[in-house]
C-alpha cells in the first residue's frame, strides 16, 4: 500500500490540539525510522471517513493524531487525474497549529504487509505463501527504489498565503526504513476494505520504506506554505506511474 498526496484551497481551520492518546515511547526518544512506522500506525488505524489522507481541504488534519506536539501529516488517496494509465494526485490543506508543535510527514512512502495471504490476521503463526519481514521489506524497498523527483520546501508568507515574505527554506527528506511493527484496523470503514478487501483487526508483521521530511517545533508565529511532491514508478521503474503534489496552508498561532 502506498501513501499518496493532493491540492485545493480553503480559509484555515480553528486551530486544534493533537490528541495524546498514543501509548507509544515519546517521539522525542524515537528515531525517526522508528517514528515512520508509528506514522503508518496512525495512517492505517483511522477510519477512511475519519481519514486526512481523504480530505482534500484540511479539517480532519487533527483526528487520530497520537501526540500533543507533534502533528503527522501526509499525502492523498485521492486521485484527480488520469492520463495514459498515470494516476495523480494534487491537494491543498489549511491547518492551524500552535506555536513549539513539529510536524513529521512522508514525501512517498510504502507499506506491504500479509493482509490477504493470512486467513487469520494478526496470528501468531503465519499460513502458507506468508512473506517474513525481509521479504515485505524487500518489497517496499523496490518501491522506494523507484522514487524520483522528491521535493519539500518551506515558505513564509502573507495573511492570504500569496506572496512570499522571506526565502524558501529547502527541507531534507532522508529514506526511513521502518522496524517490524504492527497496526490495527478499525472494524468496519478501514482502508483496505475501501479498496475492496475485507479485513480489519491486528496486522503484523509489517515494512514500510519511504522519504520523509520533519519540521521541529520551532516555527514562529505566521503563516507558511508547506510544498511536497514527488513521483513514484512502478516496480520495475517503467510503465505507469503516479504523481502527487501536496500543499498545506499553515497559520501557526502563539
Amino acid at each position: 500500500m502506498t501513501s499518496a498526496a493532493v491540492v485545493l484551497l480553503i480559509a484555515p481551520p480553528l486551530v486544534r490540539e493533537a490528541n495524546a492518546q498514543t501509548t507509544h515511547t515519546p517521539w522525542q526518544h524515537m528515531t525517526q525510522s522508528q517514528l515512520s512506522g508509528v506514522w503508518w500506525q496512525w495512517a492505517l488505524g483511522i477510519k477512511v471517513a475519519e481519514s486526512p489522507l481523504f480530505d482534500e481541504i484540511g479539517t480532519r488534519a487533527y483526528n487520530g493524531q497520537p501526540y500533543s506536539d507533534l502533528l503527522f501529516l501526509g499525502g492523498t488517496f485521492v486521485v484527480n487525474a488520469v492520463q495514459n494509465g498515470d494516476v495523480s494526485g494534487v491537494v491543498t490543506r489549511s491547518i492551524t497549529i500552535r506555536q513549539g508543535t513539529a510536524l513529521f510527514f512522508p514525501i512517498l512512502n510504502s507499506e506491504w504487509d500479509n493482509v490477504g495471504v493470512l486467513p487469520r490476521i494478526g496470528g501468531p503463526k503465519p499460513s502458507s505463501g506468508a512473506l517474513s519481514y525481509p521479504e515485505l521489506a524487500a518489497i517496499v524497498k523496490a518501491s522506494a527504489d523507484n522514487d524520483t523527483g522528491l521535493y519539500s520546501m518551506l515558505t513564509p508568507t502573507n495573511a492570504a498565503f500569496s506572496a512570499p515574505t522571506g526565502p524558501t527554506a529547502m527541507l531534507g527528506y532522508p529514506r526511513l526504513q521502518s522496524q517490524p511493527f504492527q497496526f490495527v484496523l478499525p472494524r468496519t470503514d478501514n482502508l483496505y476494505q475501501f479498496f475492496g478487501v475485507n479485513a480489519s483487526g491486528t496486522v503484523a508483521p509489517a515494512a514500510s520504506d519511504g522519504y520523509y521530511s520533519f519540521i521541529p517545533g520551532t516555527l514562529t508565529p505566521g503563516y507558511y506554505k508547506l510544498e511536497f511532491g514527488g513521483i513514484q514508478l512502478n516496480s520495475n521503474g517503467q510503465g505507469n506511474t503516479f504523481t502527487e503534489k501536496i500543499t498545506y496552508l499553515i497559520t501557526v498561532l502563539h
